[in-house]
């Protein structure tokens, strides 16, 4: 029921707001007055409701159409005589249909109603308008086409924000909103990066979802970034996502020292991977997984030599 509430309001709201695209110059328009009452399904009723809107004299779609769920479309609109009408189909989740008519009583009244039936029930909206006097519909037009035109310049920037910050929900998934083949190659870049391969596992979107939406693998991935991340001494980002090399790094650095002899740029490898395989119960350390809240110095010290001894040889 609310799918056919929304489709049905947003023909209030948006009463011959629609046309031809935006002009610089005039364009003659009627201001109605309408008037509209929903009943839906059990005998709900929402009260009447009155606004005011600028429409082109020539009616080119029916009322509300701009505001019809992205799944809608109207088919059949048709200018007969002094009748208008036209149907809706919509798909997706919650398939319905629907049909509208309007009837003009001269030039300065109509009356009409809209049917919609889905799964959820029927409701019906009637309506009636009275011309109050003229209006530029074309400004109407240009406020929104303005307003469009900001609202897609600032998703453009929620997309290239969130391309540079590795922001997967938004690329990735049935939610999904960002489209532009330039942001998602600015997001993969990010991506098969250190960071941006922390981030984008720890917001709720699989890892392998990430890397098949990038066309490569977690694996492929990895045995790209960890070579690096040994070379460049990124030992948290070792700990966290590189087993073989963390073994490796561990079996050298940690396996037989106190935890105050291991060097200083060791210790919180020595004891991230300590965690770690603990976690695993002795094993290999696990895959990608959000960064630990960071312990006090005292905590890191027990920490460490708790975890360590026994685990790397001493």
């Amino acid at each position: 029921m609310g799918r056919i509430r929304t489709l049905l309001t947003g023909a209030v709201t948006a009463l011959f707001l629609i046309g031809s695209p935006a002009t610089q110059a005039k364009e003659p328009g009627d201001l109605w007055e309408t008037t509209t009452e929903m009943q839906m399904e059990g005998g709900m009723a929402i009260p009447a409701t009155t606004v005011q809107a600028c429409a082109p004299r020539q009616w080119n779609e029916p009322p509300g159409s701009g505001d019809m769920d992205k799944n809608c479309k109207v088919l059949d609109f048709k200018n007969v005589g002094n009748k208008t009408t036209w149907k809706v189909r919509c798909e997706g989740s919650n398939p319905m249909t629907g049909t509208g008519e309007i009837t003009r009583q001269g030039k300065d009244a109509y009356t009409g109603v809209m049917r919609m039936s889905s799964k959820e029930g029927d409701m019906t909206m009637k309506m009636s308008g009275r011309r109050g006097g003229d209006c530029d519909a074309g400004e109407i037009k240009r406020q929104i086409a303005a307003a469009e035109a900001a609202g897609a310049r600032q998703m453009a920037q929620v997309c290239a924000d969130g391309a540079k910050n590795v922001q997967a929900p938004i690329f990735v998934g049935p939610n999904a909103v960002c489209k532009d083949p330039k942001d998602k190659a600015a997001f993969c870049q990010g991506f098969r990066t250190e960071n941006g391969f922390d981030v984008a596992g720890s917001q709720g979107v699989e890892p392998d979802q990430v890397a098949a939406f990038c066309g490569t693998s977690v694996a492929a991935v990895r045995n790209e970034l960890c070579p690096k991340a040994e070379a460049n001494r990124s030992f948290k980002f070792l700990a966290q996502n590189c087993p073989a090399q963390s073994q490796a790094l561990a079996q050298r650095e940690c396996a037989g020292r106190s935890y105050t002899a291991l060097s200083a740029g060791y210790r919180d490898f020595c004891t991230q991977y300590a965690r770690n395989t603990m976690a695993t119960g002795g094993g290999a350390a696990p895959a990608a997984q959000p960064a630990a809240a960071t312990p006090s110095a005292t905590d890191v010290v027990n920490e460490g030599a708790k975890a360590l001894k026994g685990l790397l040889g001493f």
